[in-house]
């Protein structure tokens, strides 16, 4: 997505008017997330506190494991100062906050979670950090619905001070939104694909909302959801499968209706079976502060004609930082300079020792170069400094990507190992369905289709995007009768 004028905007939204402002910049980690916020320090590690605790409790209720995450695939969250601005780039008018998946790894932007609208704020967070989670597990088909609705499911999830997190709540709007316009037709929610609900979106959500509570706590229609979910992968569109499993959906319709006027139950897990989080909190550089806008500019492709000639005007104040260096080569390859990316990065690379971001972004800038100047030496170096990325931060998808992609590039076709290194970055990143099509027509090649069938599957039936979903499934058949040529041919 691309938004004209957004950084002057961006910039006055994140208040870095002064070098006092700037000083109120904070970067928080944690074992799942890396969090930009001008909040207050304590107020900063009390929130990812919270929001570690109440990943820990998702996972127990979904049976989830809490595999190991990097740099590269720990979700980075920015904490604006305006909604104003979250709206803006979002794209779309009353957007709380939002999540995606882009190349530098998952991201979330939600307003600063503080004063009156605390809250609501920590309810948006979570519902995007479930989309998150759902994605990290997701080996199957996911209608758009269940997307929706476990994301608001969770999204009222809430830790004490002693540690329990509490998870089920109604949330508030949910709620008034049933109350005033009732509930949408199952038959009709279960067809609907992204999008597609027009101006009936609120009543979408909300009803996907009370469908994910009532299979979560009714037992038997939790047997029918769960037959629901099997027919959907063996490959029925949602709503024939949802006849088929829960039967009646006029019935249904009924139950929920009744459902909805009833004491709906939660969840409770005692600070036993929650993981205590790490949380540090450091107050960045006047440098570093001065960089975040841009950051986030460049990190969601919003690459404005003044961003470069800006951020070179202030390289002589910002140079010794190695965050702003790194923003810096970002703009220089977003506007094909490889050249001064290179150099860029390097430096960034001194400035941010044991970080792999700055390498990553010295392999893209050395692949630009080998191909411009078709200078084989620059191939090796960009494939060894992809192998260095992947040593430093094994967890990194994104090094095995570049690595492949270094593969392909500089012989044409990729080897198998390059091959293998990508199919192994998607389990480290499972959200990125454009990965899945390129590892999907790599292992074609190698008439591996058990395999592409497997990692096609929550592509094919994405209903986020349907024309990816159409697209995948022409790339799937061609692989399939390919293969079964091969196999003709050979007997």
């Amino acid at each position: 997505m691309r938004f004209l004028s957004i950084l002057p905007l961006l910039a006055s939204a994140i208040a870095l008017s002064s070098p006092a402002d700037a000083e109120q910049w904070r970067r928080a980690e944690s074992p799942h997330f890396v969090v930009y916020s001008t909040l207050s320090e304590d107020t900063l590690r009390e929130r990812l506190e919270e929001l570690e605790r109440i990943d820990s409790a998702i996972r127990v209720v979904r049976a989830q494991p809490d595999t190991a995450v990097g740099d590269g695939n720990r979700v980075t969250i920015f904490m604006l100062d305006s909604e104003q601005v979250v709206r803006r780039l979002a794209g779309v008018g009353n957007a709380g906050g939002f999540y995606t998946y882009r190349e530098m790894g998952p991201l979330a932007v939600v307003p600063d979670i503080e004063g009156q609208r605390a809250e609501w704020r920590m309810n948006v967070l979570v519902h995007e950090y479930s989309h998150h989670l759902l994605l990290q597990d997701m080996d199957g088909p996911m209608p758009a619905w269940l997307v929706e609705g476990w994301a608001e499911f969770f999204s009222t999830a809430r830790s004490d001070k002693d540690g329990a997190v509490r998870i089920g709540d109604v949330p508030v709007r949910a709620a008034r939104v049933l109350q005033r316009e009732g509930i949408m037709p199952v038959d009709r929610l279960f067809d609907l694909q992204n999008r597609q609900w027009g101006s009936d979106g609120q009543r979408f959500y909300a009803t996907g909302w009370l469908l994910t509570h009532y299979v979560a706590f009714e037992p038997t229609r939790r047997q029918h959801f769960a037959r629901y979910l099997d027919l959907m992968a063996e490959g029925l569109p949602s709503g024939e499968a949802a006849r088929t499993a829960f039967g009646d959906l006029a019935r249904l319709d009924e139950e929920l209706a009744s459902y909805r006027r009833s004491r709906l139950g939660y969840l409770e897990l005692g600070p036993e079976r929650v993981a205590t989080p790490s949380v540090t909190v450091a107050a960045l550089s006047e440098s570093d502060g001065a960089a975040i806008p841009h950051y986030l500019a460049l990190w969601l492709d919003q690459d404005e004609e003044d961003l470069l000639p800006r951020l070179r005007a202030m390289e002589t104040e910002n140079g010794g930082s190695g965050l702003f260096m790194t923003v810096l080569a970002m703009a220089e390859l977003a506007r094909g300079n490889p050249q001064a990316a290179d150099e860029a990065a390097a430096r960034a690379m001194e400035l941010r020792p044991g970080k792999a971001e700055p390498m990553l972004l010295r392999v893209r800038a050395l692949l630009e170069r080998a191909y411009e100047e078709e200078d084989e030496s620059l191939y090796a170096e960009a494939s060894r400094m992809a192998a260095a990325a992947n040593r430093l931060d094994p967890e990194d998808p994104e090094a095995l990507k570049l690595y492949y992609r270094v593969s392909k590039e500089r012989h044409g076709r990729a080897t198998d190992m390059a091959v293998d290194g990508l199919v192994a970055a998607i389990a480290k990143a499972p959200q990125d369905f454009n990965m899945r099509m390129t590892a999907a027509q790599a292992l074609g090649r190698q008439g591996r289709v058990a395999e592409v069938r497997r990692l096609m599957v929550p592509v094919v039936n994405d209903p986020h995007h349907p024309e990816r979903a159409a697209q995948a499934r022409e790339m799937l058949a061609e692989i399939e009768e390919r293969a079964a040529a091969t196999v003709d041919g050979a007997s």
